[in-house]
């Protein structure tokens, strides 16, 4: 069975301590030479101190940051050359999900607003078929359906951390059951 997503020998640098004058600073090796599978039903959790690179493999794997040597694979597909309009069908299909989801939403915002946001920019339903797509997606994370568009994303930051997760736990398939 192939891997849905993989890394080969996958590095990240960051340039520090730079000055005005070229060639100056230091480089940061902040992912280094990372090989991994994961397969089509499999969950893989990232474990580490802080600062070990757990968010900025994730970030280079989901193709939010460059990488520096190495591939990302996604469904046997290179992605790591991909560029521009030609990621977003790679983008539509791929997400991480923070061990503080509080912090990835933005709390000025309605949490309808948050879900439906990539539906629109992608094109994935039509404007007539997105409000009844969100109340589906509010169900299938345990979040009340009689008023999804005026729940500020504030109140995630007050709950138990498991009930957090749930607005970044839509998987859009509607065929899972989280909360």
């Amino acid at each position: 069975m192939t891997a849905l997503i993989a890394a080969r020998n996958l590095s990240r640098d960051f340039a520090v301590g730079r000055t005005w004058i070229p060639g100056s600073g230091q480089t940061l090796r902040a992912v280094d030479a990372v090989d991994l599978e994961v397969r089509r039903g499999e969950t893989l959790g990232l474990v580490g101190e802080s600062g070990s690179g757990k968010s900025t493999l994730g970030r280079c794997m989901t193709r939010l940051l460059e990488v520096t040597d190495g591939q990302v694979l996604f469904d046997g597909q290179d992605v790591t050359a991909l560029q521009g309009r030609a990621l977003r069908p790679f983008r539509r299909r791929v997400q991480m999900i923070f061990q503080d989801p509080s912090s990835s939403l933005n709390p000025q915002r309605r949490v309808g607003d948050i879900l439906t946001e990539p539906l629109a920019v992608h094109g994935i339903r039509a404007k007539a078929d997105i409000p009844a797509r969100l109340a589906e997606l509010m169900d299938l994370v345990g979040l009340p359906e009689a008023a999804p568009a005026p729940v500020p994303a504030r109140i995630f930051r007050r709950p138990a951390a498991a009930y957090r997760h749930r607005p970044g736990a839509g998987d859009g398939a509607g065929t899972d059951r989280r909360g």
